[in-house]
């Protein structure tokens, strides 16, 4: 017990250290914090009466600058009103003086005014009398030149009136035909020659009249006139005039040359006349310049002695193709060509050396003179030169197809039926749509229609809405043979479609391409050919 208790005031004791040592440290505490705040009232104090200075040296520095500003605007409003005396002092003199110079000036202008009156007067007087005098040099002007442009229209249908006349000392054609060119160049047309060609066998002569383009013969205007702005302004000749005066003139040309040939030589040596009349110009098939015979005919003396050239009432192109049956030009002024002499026709006629590679003829073989078999055997020929096979003639009664062959190609390959057409005219509507439902029936891969015509509107219509159906006309035709074949053809239609004389066929569209990798040759056509 006795330790308990000694244990237990030693607790007490140093509890009542450790409450003596708290005391101590919160008395030194408090000290410090009464220190801080003693302190920090002071920094207070000094920061109040810092501000208060600042403050009172702020107003007064602002209440000196409000005593200069005032200082300031009073200096500038007097020199302000000092200005304005002086600007309406210069207003008023500035005034004074704009008032005198506008009384002078108006002064001045009424003078100018009445002047340019005067002289306008004076300049519409002389005006009037130029421009009377230009209208009457217009018009003369205008006359004169109508005057020549008729002259020249008359010029050409006095072109049988101006023929001459003479003849010709020769024992034989041969002989003749110097003599002959000399007599008709002497008194040719302007821009016209000759050529003559002699066969004595067959007492025969081929003249070859080399006529002017048809730029060079037909005035482009058909009169002049005197135009509202001033100035003689051309009146444009018609189309159909420009068209029909072209075509009469190598007409009379024509006739001319006949005229003068039967005249100038001796009929004892002379009984037919084989005339061709030609003009130098661009063909479009080929793009190369050269000859391109207008008018051929063949012609009797019996015949030319029925016609009398010197009837007013002569129309020498109708005189040309229906009396003499020529075979002329139906469209002269853009050139279009008719099918000229062959080879085999000129080979009679003595040509010299010189002159065989100028002469328009035609040596190529007309596929509408072909035999129907012939013409049958060149389209096999042709399908397997492209690499078609197995050629096989169907029956005469199969719905017009003439035969079926094989295209092995891997992905366009199969059966195509062909139908070869030698027609002079256009292939119709019907016989497309016959091939196109034998096409069907036959189950077929492809239908090739061939022809040496073309295909009218509404079959290739018909052709452009089925892919499977393929047409080649005559001049792809004539292409693909001198292409596969070696062998230089040609067609000689009378009359031949608008697109064949502006685009010619003279390759595929799939030759002017890079050719893609297939066993068979592509055999579409191109569209609109």
């Amino acid at each position: 017990m006795a330790r308990r208790k000694g244990f237990l005031e030693q607790i007490a004791a140093l509890h009542r250290e450790a409450a003596r040592e708290r005391a101590r440290r919160e008395t030194a505490d408090a000290r410090v914090r009464a220190a801080a705040e003693k302190e920090l009232k002071q920094e207070k104090a000094r920061q109040d009466k810092k501000r208060t200075a600042d403050e009172a040296e702020a107003e007064r520095r602002r209440r000196a600058q409000e005593r200069e500003a005032r200082a300031a605007q009073k200096a500038i409003e007097a020199k302000t009103r000092a200005a304005e005396v002086a600007a309406r002092r210069v207003e008023r003199e500035v005034q004074a003086r704009t008032r005198a110079r506008e009384r002078a000036e108006s002064a001045a202008e009424r003078d100018r005014l009445r002047a340019v009156r005067e002289a306008q007067q004076e300049a519409r007087r002389v005006a009037a009398d130029h421009e009377a005098a230009r209208k009457e040099q217009d018009r003369r002007h205008a006359e004169m030149m109508a005057e020549h442009v008729q002259d020249r229209v008359r010029q050409l249908e006095r072109v049988l009136q101006r023929r001459v006349e003479g003849g010709i000392s020769a024992t034989s054609l041969s002989d003749a035909a110097p003599g002959l060119v000399a007599l008709m160049d002497g008194a040719a047309e302007p821009g016209t020659s000759y050529e003559v060609l002699a066969d004595d066998d067959n007492r025969r002569l081929l003249v070859v009249v080399l006529a002017p383009g048809p730029t060079d013969v037909v005035p482009e205007h058909s009169t002049f006139k005197v135009s509202r702005a001033g100035g003689v302004a051309p009146v444009n000749r018609p189309d159909r005039e420009r068209r029909q005066l072209y075509r009469n003139h190598l007409a009379r040309l024509a006739l001319r040359a006949l005229r003068e040939t039967f005249d100038a030589v001796d009929p004892d040596l002379l009984d037919q006349v084989w005339i061709s009349v030609e003009v130098n110009a661009v063909d479009p098939a080929t793009g190369q310049r050269g000859r391109r015979p207008m008018v051929t005919s063949k012609v009797d003396r019996a015949l030319m002695d029925s016609i009398n050239l010197d009837a007013p009432e002569l129309d020498p192109a109708a005189c040309v193709e229906t009396v003499l049956r020529s075979r002329a030009s139906r469209n002269a002024y853009e050139v279009e060509a008719v099918a000229p002499f062959t080879s085999h026709e000129l080979c009679m006629f003595n040509i010299p050396a010189d002159q065989e590679g100028s002469l328009a003829f035609d040596s190529r073989t007309d596929l509408l003179q072909m035999r129907p078999t012939d013409f049958e055997y060149l389209v096999r020929d042709l399908f397997l030169a492209m690499g078609l096979r197995g050629w096989h003639t169907t029956s005469s009664n199969d719905a017009g197809v003439d035969a079926v062959v094989v295209d092995p190609g891997e992905w366009t390959g199969g059966e195509v039926i062909v139908q070869a057409k030698r027609y002079s005219k256009a292939v119709e509507r019907a016989t497309v749509h016959e091939l196109l439902g034998v096409m069907g029936e036959k189950h077929a891969t492809r239908a090739i229609l061939v022809t040496t015509a073309w295909i009218a509107p509404a079959g290739r219509r018909i052709i452009d809405a089925n892919p499977r159906l393929q047409a080649i006309e005559g001049p792809e035709l004539c292409h693909l043979v001198e292409q596969h074949l070696g062998r230089p053809v040609t067609i000689r239609h009378e009359r031949v479609p608008r697109h064949w004389q502006t685009v010619p066929a003279t390759r595929t569209s799939a030759q002017d391409e890079e050719p893609e990798p297939t066993n068979t040759p592509e055999l579409r056509a191109p569209q609109g050919t």
